[in-house]
């Protein structure tokens, strides 16, 4: 039924109830070596969509609003003394030859040319600077400002111990670069640098890639709204994460602020389309996993660790019963005794030839061989290209995507 399914071109929906989840993923494997040159691929992915729920995880929610100890802006002034300028490459600084310079371009005049935007960018956040972007109410312009503060006062603290010199450079870089834009702008690349440089990475599975996933939300919003009509404009994106950023579960959500230019410069911007858009041409299964998912956590080392434990710790139950429900069984035939376990490990080894962890019990033993087994042979399997599979399978599970079999 599958295969006709798969040959026809066929709409799922008329037959959910004809086939179960298990049937059709089980399929895929086949068709992928019956049909090598089809896109079984493409087709398979029709039969997914994405599960709202989702959309909750992953994002950082504000901003601490507490500072460490003994930090101000004048924390600036030392990271970009910490930076040899002089010394650095034409290639690393030609992105800011346009701001610092008009005509004179000697490389003896760059220190003090940027030290000259670090300045004026210090005194626009200390005294509140009013801009013709910036809110105009008293309150809502401390609130502004004070989000920069926090944020730029987080960086400072955790790029001076950790004494990173690349890193400080890209930040001053960004900084330096967003000080000759408008208010919005500062604002953005501030607090974005933030959760760039401040958020630390979870060491938990689920939320890990759950963050990575939020991060793609960002990035296929992002490209919606700038193929938009003046979408590089930084108040087209901000009316748009405004309206749906929460909804969408974007991480530069939180980054929205009293904007005086929303309902003027951006009547226009169509938030259904863009959310259509969103859905329909950039954040869609197929996206998810071959265009973001699998080239993570095939390059991304720490990606690919977290990807992969997750997977065994959704492996099946009765994954490869066939070979491991025996093992199980010869270890409840050796009699229990201070000696039990070292006659246990002993018959794994010799008997099934797996060589026993000394600080796992032999039942746990017995399941890391289960997990490990169920990773190399179906969850990258490069031989029968299940590697997509598996991937959808597991968002599934997780509670990313929906299948319409049941």
């Amino acid at each position: 039924l599958i295969e006709f399914l798969f040959l026809c071109n066929q709409d799922f929906s008329n037959y959910t109830n004809l086939l179960t989840k298990k049937e059709f993923y089980k399929a895929i494997p086949f068709l992928t070596k019956q049909y090598p040159h089809a896109d079984v691929k493409a087709w398979f992915f029709e039969a997914f969509d994405i599960n709202d729920k989702h959309l909750k995880t992953g994002a950082p929610k504000v901003i601490p609003k507490e500072v460490p100890q003994n930090t101000s802006l004048n924390d600036l002034e030392v990271l970009f003394a910490s930076i040899p300028w002089r010394e650095l490459k034409h290639e690393d600084l030609k992105d800011m030859y346009e701001f610092v310079f008009e005509t004179d371009y000697r490389r003896a005049n760059i220190e003090k040319a940027l030290h000259g935007l670090l300045t004026k960018l210090i005194n626009r956040v200390r005294t509140r600077k009013v801009d013709i972007d910036t809110p105009a109410q008293k309150k809502a312009l401390e609130n502004f400002y004070k989000k920069i503060e926090l944020a730029l006062r987080h960086i400072c603290a955790k790029l001076l111990a950790e004494n990173d010199l690349a890193k400080t450079i890209k930040f001053m870089k960004e900084i330096l670069l967003a000080q000759n834009y408008c208010g919005g702008k500062l604002f953005y690349v501030a607090t974005d640098q933030y959760f760039q440089i401040c958020e630390n990475r979870t060491e938990n599975p689920k939320e890990y890639i759950e963050i990575c996933l939020a991060e793609f939300r960002q990035i296929c919003f992002d490209l919606v709204v700038g193929r938009q009509p003046d979408g590089t404009d930084v108040h087209v994106t901000n009316i748009a994460l405004f309206e749906i950023g929460k909804k969408l579960g974007l991480p530069k959500a939180i980054n929205t602020f009293d904007d005086p230019c929303l309902g003027e410069e951006t009547d226009d911007v169509d938030i259904p389309c863009i959310e259509d858009k969103f859905f329909e041409e950039e954040y869609t299964p197929y996206k998810i996993v071959t265009g973001y998912l699998l080239p993570t956590i095939e390059t991304d080392a720490a990606a690919g660790e977290h990807y992969a434990a997750l997977q065994k710790n959704h492996m099946p139950k009765t994954w490869n019963d066939k070979r491991f429900v025996p093992m199980y069984k010869d270890l409840a035939q050796i009699p229990k005794g201070i000696d039990r376990d070292v006659k246990a490990r002993a018959l794994l080894k010799e008997k099934y030839d797996i060589e026993p962890n000394p600080l796992s019990t032999p039942e746990q033993v017995i399941e890391d061989e289960r997990r490990d087994d169920y990773f190399t042979n179906f969850v990258y399997d490069s031989q029968s290209k299940r590697s997509y599979v598996a991937v959808t399978a597991l968002l599934e599970k997780i509670g990313v995507l929906k299948c319409i079999f049941h």
